[in-house]
């Protein structure tokens, strides 16, 4: 079997736009926008540093969805805005690619409350990806 190797150089936060845009082909990915890769990248990597402290899913999913976080991300997706609303207009968006991301699968809703889906979420412990290729004539 022949292989191929990338060796990949990354930062813990770019590590998630990386890996979610290496799988932009596939589903779901295949059906995100491009603002839509970036605030699930977001999420992924908030997932990823409040994991550090806290080991339980259903806590660090209830801190994710926390203001907190959510002004974080807004923050980074901000433009540059004569009106001064920038920020507002950054929320509504943010909110708006949330809404999009549920309706996609990618956060689901458990005894009310958002979580990301973990069947989707990747992990910088995830260090190797491996693609299988059945090909056909």
């Amino acid at each position: 079997m022949a292989t191929l190797n990338f060796n990949i150089q990354s930062t813990s936060k770019d590590f998630f736009e990386k890996i979610i845009s290496l799988f932009k082909d596939f589903p779901p990915y295949n059906k995100l926008r491009k603002q839509e890769r970036f605030v699930l990248s977001r999420l992924m990597y908030y997932y990823y540093i409040i994991g550090l402290d806290i080991k339980d899913d259903v806590m660090i999913n209830v801190a994710l969805f926390d203001n907190i976080y959510k002004n974080k991300i807004a923050e980074e997706m901000m433009l540059e805005d004569e009106d001064g609303k920038a920020f507002e207009k950054a929320f509504a968006k943010f909110s708006n690619v949330l809404t999009t991301l549920r309706k996609k699968d990618l956060i689901i809703r458990k005894n009310g409350k958002n979580v990301l889906n973990s069947a989707y979420l990747f992990k910088p412990a995830m260090t190797e990806v491996i693609f299988k290729f059945n090909i056909s004539n």
